[in-house]
């Protein structure tokens, strides 16, 4: 017996030893595997924790869905904003606004009534009437009511005014709602005395025409050849030569209506026999500025709706009623 014991100890561990080294093998391991189940307990918690945090995010009240639904809201508000507006601008721009009113500078003082509308047009077509608007919604002034009901000749209508800072081309053609001078003071005016013996081809065709839109024109050329005395000298007449009495209202823009544009004021307003005095027109004739042949021009005649008539020698004597676009 004391032999074995002798041997195993001198096998280099005595089993004391052997049976310690056991049990720290086995609490090694223990230890080893406890370690690794904290780390999984934790990866666990911690992955639970981002989950709460991605569903937050994605459900919360601030989360990715309740922002895209909130998106998806204001995107379809902005959409029918949009689509409101649209309808109101081709309403506003499908609306003609003949027989209204214009305040041409914003000053609270009527300038004249309008007779034609750019956006909308208009075309008539029955001796001796003959226009043709053709209609322009690009680029377009825009307009505010600034006053409403005004009482005027031509009725009781809103007054329009560009609207603050807005810029494009003009829409509207608008008539003076008073003769050079006043209606009631009879003013009849030569167009151009001296020029009615001049025979020169030269006056053939210097003016644009009758067309719609060609006033304007029309009244900035002959206005050039009265100033430089083109055609001989100015106010030769019993009465003045007109230029001379709108060369101010010309300068900020009127001019004389050319034959189709009294025309259109005298359609689109209905003006009748009946019914010309009380809209504060004259009887008996108006000038155009669309030239007929060298020395004649067609005057517009009131007394029934305002048409064309035969021409006129530039020598005789006529009212006047000046037309400007705003």
């Amino acid at each position: 017996m004391k032999k074995e014991n002798k041997r195993i100890s001198n096998g280099g561990k005595s089993l004391a030893t052997v049976r310690e080294k056991e049990r720290e093998l086995y609490f090694s391991e223990i230890g080893s595997q406890g370690i690794t189940l904290i780390v999984l307990v934790i990866t666990v918690i911690v992955l639970i924790i981002l989950a709460g945090v991605g569903l937050s995010f994605v459900l919360g009240d601030n989360g990715i869905l309740k922002r895209a639904q909130d998106s998806s809201g204001a995107y379809k508000d902005k959409a029918g904003e949009e689509a409101n507006a649209l309808a109101i601008m081709n309403s506003y721009l499908e609306t003609k606004y003949v027989g209204y009113y214009a305040d041409i500078h914003g000053t609270g003082k009527v300038d004249g009534v309008i007779y034609a509308d750019l956006a909308v047009g208009g075309r008539y077509s029955d001796w001796p009437i003959d226009y043709n608007i053709t209609p322009e919604t690009t680029g377009l002034k825009k307009y505010t009511v600034s006053s409403t009901q005004y009482d005027g000749p031509f009725g009781k209508k809103e007054v329009l005014t560009p609207e603050k800072g807005s810029t494009g081309k003009d829409r509207f053609y608008v008539m003076a709602l008073q003769d050079i001078d006043g209606k009631q003071n009879g003013d009849t005016y030569c167009w151009y005395a001296q020029a009615s013996s001049d025979s020169r081809t030269e006056m053939v065709n210097r003016w644009e025409g009758d067309s719609f839109g060609a006033g304007k024109t029309n009244t900035a050329t002959i206005m050039e050849k009265w100033k430089n005395k083109a055609w001989g000298d100015q106010n030769t007449g019993s009465k003045p030569d007109l230029w001379g009495q709108i060369q101010e209202q010309v300068d900020n823009g009127w001019f004389v209506p050319s034959l189709s544009e009294w025309g259109a004021f005298g359609h689109e307003l209905g003006i009748l026999y009946d019914n010309y005095e009380n809209r504060g027109l004259s009887s008996g004739y108006y000038w155009s500025s669309s030239q007929l042949s060298n020395n004649e021009v067609s005057p517009a005649r009131c007394g029934g709706a305002v048409f064309g008539s035969t021409g006129e020698k530039v020598n005789n004597y006529h009212h006047v009623r000046l037309s400007t676009t705003f």
